[in-house]
């Protein structure tokens, strides 16, 4: 065996085209599948270890409509008390919390955790310990639990840091432990704190119509199933429905999800389309070196004849193909495994920010084996096929000379080889091309305000200092007259969320002469006179608000024609009544009415994505309940490059304690048409790979037609010749091979078309205004393959006419 290994080395070495071909095709299918397969494995296969999707859910409200919303403290202490199936009920509620730090206030987001919390969603901290009962008692020390990333970011990764004190919200804390990287729930939880630090001083726990900002999460006891919790949480939704009309109404029921869900979000279906991708790469490749082997076959059956002419057995034919099969399996599996760990470093790298779990994204080793398993056994099978027919096409290969071999059988095979890749080649690139256009057509969606040259500043001032509204408003407005002395800045307006920053909060609505129903809430936004001008959103009837609505807030709203369009179809909205209800959580006067006119309709903005349905809104003045934290946009000249900066100073020289730095949420000065784009990474992700997937699918396809016509023509070298000699022009000779080549394309662009047509119909829910059977994008995949197809058809055909016939005739 090692006689024959180093005499298939040899033999590969003296065909490096060949060999390198081999390695390299079948290295990037298996090098595309194993970082694929280990992705999807890590982020969405493996089960969240402290969260097992059979026995943790996370519940909220439901309606009758099916709408859903996020329980508040007070429903959480009812469903607790009202229902023995869960081994604990736990309520998570995310609140802003400064920390100071070396470089200024840094703006976390805490998850104030009920006592339950680290049994509902149990997991050993990495460093020190998790909170306990102890923590929870009346005048225990203040405890903190950092997260992974807080750790890393903010103490350097420094195991010193538990028992360290710090300062949160200007109370001291003391850091008991760290948790591991992979304890991500809540999502935008940076710590974890008791929730008994907050329940004397954060009034929106006892507001039981506040449903934002919280998590309800619970573990079922053993053999309760989800269906039955569900029922038993909706029977005491049901019984609050009827005790608290006003705040819950129509929420009699409860919707249950697994934990990994929201962990997860919709990552599922476009991890398992990458992986379908991959796959393809694959089949790709190995039709191509199935092709290549053939094609070698082909050219060697005068070789093989004259060894068995010689008296070499089939065993030792079979002995020496496999040894170089082997060699090329190795080190095909070796190029994949070295491809796969570089390219799941890259994921990691470019997919931080958008793909959940990414630091247990690791290469999976038993996979990657198999691949290489696979890929060793495909090359000695297509390796050593052409061995057995060599002894039965022996003699007749000897009296066919140079073109033994060359059976319809074999051509058929490898022309069918060729229209499986291009077929599947179209297929991807179809794929490829509806994900491009869709991703342009998002581009194109008018938000309904101009991004371009927008600032937006998150004011989250020191709670303990502006806790007084009234104070709270002097810094607002403080801030926003420095911001507006900033050279380069336009104009600066105030408003309690900024559009696509992922913030909002809902209210209640109730329109003079029409019913409420459970689809009455609106999103609630405060803004100020100069909001509209700023943002760049039109007024398309009545007024904007004016000086005199913010100085002394009347009964004067706007809303967005979608509201009005729902409300008033056909009339004049502007005159009409109706009441809102306040929404600044924290704040006493929490869900009192505003009874109000509208005084104008606003253009629909699309407040969390391009692709997000516009949703009713009334804006009111920031002055008619002042927000606990407030943010700031200002528009700014176009060559004003330094501006983020001296805004930034201007913010801190009216408080050096408001935080501009963050862990995880926007924090700082930054441009809202970065968080524009950000909307769609999921999509420039996946579209990137999947284009990153087509563009190797293209070349092997490219390759695969190439190695087929060539061959033809090495192998037709003599019948070229006599036809040439017979006096057939070198045009007619192009056009022949031309013929051939192009009648394979044809044939896999028709069987890819209509595979196109069935497989893009997986990629619905990926798409934005465009068809999975986009006509464009299918045309155009088949014109770029025809193209491509073209060329690597015209090399070996121009090739052809290049045949000399006496030496041609003269080699045999």
């Amino acid at each position: 065996m090692i006689r024959d290994l180093r005499l298939a080395m040899r033999t590969l070495a003296r065909s490096p085209g060949y060999s390198l071909a081999i390695v390299l095709t079948l290295g990037l299918g298996i090098g595309a599948i194993a970082t694929v397969v280990s992705v999807l494995r890590s982020v969405l296969l493996q089960p969240l270890p402290y969260a097992p999707a059979d026995r943790v859910i996370m519940a909220v409200e439901r309606d009758s409509a099916g709408n859903n919303r996020l329980g508040s403290y007070p429903t959480f202490q009812d469903w607790r008390a009202g229902t023995n199936l869960f081994e604990g009920l736990a309520f998570v509620r995310g609140a802003g919390a400064v920390m100071k730090a070396q470089e200024g206030a840094v703006r976390l987001v805490g998850g104030f955790v009920s006592d339950d919390f680290f049994r509902v969603l149990p997991e050993p901290a990495m460093l020190g310990r998790t909170l306990g009962p102890a923590d929870f008692a009346q005048g225990a020390p203040s405890a903190v639990v950092l997260s992974y990333h807080v750790w890393q970011r903010r103490f350097g990764g420094d195991p010193a840091a538990v028992g360290r004190s710090v300062v949160l919200s200007d109370r001291s804390y003391t850091v008991v432990g760290v948790m591991p990287p992979n304890y991500v729930y809540p999502t935008w939880a940076d710590l974890f704190v008791p929730i008994t630090a907050i329940l004397a001083t954060d009034p929106a726990l006892a507001q039981r119509g506040l449903h934002t900002d919280s998590r309800i999460v619970g573990r079922l006891r053993a053999g309760v199933d989800t269906a039955a919790g569900r029922r038993a949480l909706s029977s005491v939704a049901a019984h609050l429905a009827d005790v608290y009309p006003a705040e819950s109404g129509d929420w009699r029921a409860v919707a249950a999800y697994p934990v990994a869900s929201e962990i997860l979000g919709d990552i599922g279906p476009q991890l398992r389309l990458l992986t379908v991708a991959a796959l393809f790469v694959l089949l790709i490749a190995c039709a191509n070196v199935a092709n290549l082997s053939l094609a070698r076959a082909t050219a060697r059956s005068r070789e093989m004849a004259i060894r068995v002419a010689l008296g070499s057995g089939r065993t030792a034919l079979l002995r020496l193909l496999a040894a170089e099969s082997l060699v090329l399996g190795i080190a095909a599996g070796a190029l994949g495994l070295f491809l796969a760990m570089w390219l799941t470093r890259q994921v990691k790298e470019f997919g931080k920010e958008v793909l959940p779990r990414i630091d247990e994204i690791t290469l999976d080793a038993r996979f990657v084996a198999l691949a290489a398993a696979f890929a060793i056994v495909l090359v000695v099978i297509l390796g050593v096929v052409p061995a057995l027919l060599t002894s039965r096409e022996a003699l007749g290969g000897l009296r066919e000379g140079g073109g033994a071999g060359t059976g319809r059988v074999r051509h058929r095979l490898r022309g069918g080889l060729v229209i499986t890749e291009v077929a599947l080649a179209l297929t991807m690139l179809a794929g490829a091309g509806l994900l491009v256009r869709s991703l342009l057509r998002l581009q194109q969606v008018n938000t309904g305000m101009d991004v371009d040259h927008l600032l937006a500043v998150p004011i989250t001032p020191p709670a303990a200092r502006y806790d007084d509204p009234a104070r709270a408003l002097a810094l607002y407005r403080s801030v926003a007259e420095a911001v507006a002395a900033v050279p380069g800045v336009r104009s600066v307006a105030l408003t309690n969320h900024v559009p696509l920053s992922g913030g909002s909060m809902s209210s209640r609505i109730e329109v003079e002469g029409v019913p409420s129903d459970s689809n009455s809430e609106v999103l609630f936004r405060e803004v100020d006179d100069a909001y509209f001008r700023t943002a760049g959103i039109a007024i398309v009837a009545g007024r904007s608000f004016d000086r005199q609505d913010i100085d002394h807030p009347g009964s004067a709203v706007l809303v967005n024609e979608n509201l009005a369009k729902r409300y008033w179809p056909g009339r004049n909205p502007v005159g009409q009544r109706l009441t809102v209800f306040k929404s600044a959580q924290g704040r006493p006067d929490f869900g009192q009415p505003v009874r109000a006119v509208v005084a104008g309709v606003v253009a629909d903005v699309r407040h969390y994505s391009p692709e997000a349905d516009v949703v009713p809104e009334v804006y009111v003045p920031y002055t008619i309940t002042v927000w606990p934290w407030m943010s700031l946009i200002a528009r700014v000249e176009p060559s004003s490059s330094a501006a983020a900066l001296q805004i930034r100073r201007a913010v801190l020289a009216v408080d050096p304690d408001i935080p501009l730095e963050g862990a995880e949420f926007r924090s700082g000065v930054y441009e809202v048409s970065e968080s524009l784009r950000e909307t769609m990474s999921y999509r420039r992700i996946v579209t990137g790979l999947l284009m990153a997937f087509a563009a190797p699918a293209l070349l092997l396809a490219a390759l695969g037609i190439y190695g087929v016509i060539a061959y033809l023509v090495a192998q037709r070298d003599r019948e070229i010749a006599i036809r040439m000699a017979l006096g057939a022009g070198r045009t007619a000779i192009l056009r022949q091979v031309l013929g051939q080549g192009l009648r394979l394309i044809a044939m896999g662009i028709a069987v890819g078309a209509a595979g196109a047509i069935a497989a893009t119909r997986l990629l619905r829910a990926q798409l934005y205004e465009v068809s999975p059977t986009d006509p464009i994008s299918i045309l155009g995949a088949a014109a770029v393959l025809a193209a491509v197809g073209l060329v690597a058809t015209y090399v070996p055909a121009r090739r052809a006419t290049t045949v000399e016939p006496m030496r041609a005739l003269r080699s045999e």
